[in-house]
């Protein structure tokens, strides 16, 4: 018999892309605006892509409280073939900011009858607002 019949094979292991862990966060309306990758869960592999709840392209992936539409948006990394896209999402909550209505002078008699102070309130209030005065919370 002759000498073994020898092949050198070259085995490449690509990393998987990693777009980081799915999350969810609850911003109130007057923050300033912030990176939506900065959110997610576990170190994302950066560079990839965002979308917004209606589907549509999101350039840099900021979220603007009181601007952009509050939903899930998705992150997705490109796979280097073989291996596949990887696609992380995070869902926005926004709190609207609060509104104690706007100031206004009312007067009333000592001894007339009561009176519903929110409806003497300007704008649109909160209606789960507490009120205060001199004496405290009442």
């Amino acid at each position: 018999p002759g000498p073994p019949d020898i092949t050198p094979l070259t085995v490449v292991v690509i990393d998987a892309a990693n777009a980081g862990g799915d999350a969810s966060v609850i911003v109130c309306s007057d923050v300033p605006p912030f990176l939506l990758v900065d959110q997610l869960n576990g170190t994302p592999d950066l560079g990839g892509t965002w979308t917004d709840p209606n589907g549509d392209p999101l350039l840099g992936g900021t979220y603007t409280p009181g601007t952009s539409t509050q939903g899930t948006y998705t992150y997705t990394v490109p796979g280097d073939a073989p291996c596949n896209d990887d696609q992380a999402t995070v869902e926005v909550f926004e709190n609207p900011e609060p509104d104690a209505g706007t100031s206004t002078t009312v007067t009333f008699c000592a001894n007339g009858p009561s009176v519903n102070l929110f409806t003497q309130l300007g704008g649109t209030p909160d209606p789960t607002g507490t009120w205060s005065g001199p004496g405290g919370p009442f």
